[in-house]
């Protein structure tokens, strides 16, 4: 996971993680997934597996929650200046 997943998921995925869940916010869910367990999910074709996915998302952001935090508050790497 990079920083720039973490914010992503500190400033996107959070405050949205416990709204309806539905064909216009299941993508947000599987980004999460794909970030969090390094996977590369597909968005469910069917909205039976919605609900699914998002226990998985949620399930995964409170299992790494401290790490997403600790990378989130991170200094940013900036690119040395040549002197």
């Amino acid at each position: 996971m990079t920083r720039s997943d973490a914010v992503w998921l500190i400033e996107v995925f959070k405050p949205k993680r416990h709204l309806r869940i539905a064909k216009d916010t299941i993508g947000m869910f599987v980004k999460a997934i794909n970030i969090l367990l390094e996977q590369d999910r597909k968005v469910p074709g069917c909205g039976c597996e919605y609900k699914i996915t998002a226990q998985i998302a949620n399930s995964a952001y409170d299992q790494y929650e401290s790490e997403i935090e600790k990378l989130y508050n991170s200094k940013p790497r900036g690119r040395k200046k040549k002197s």
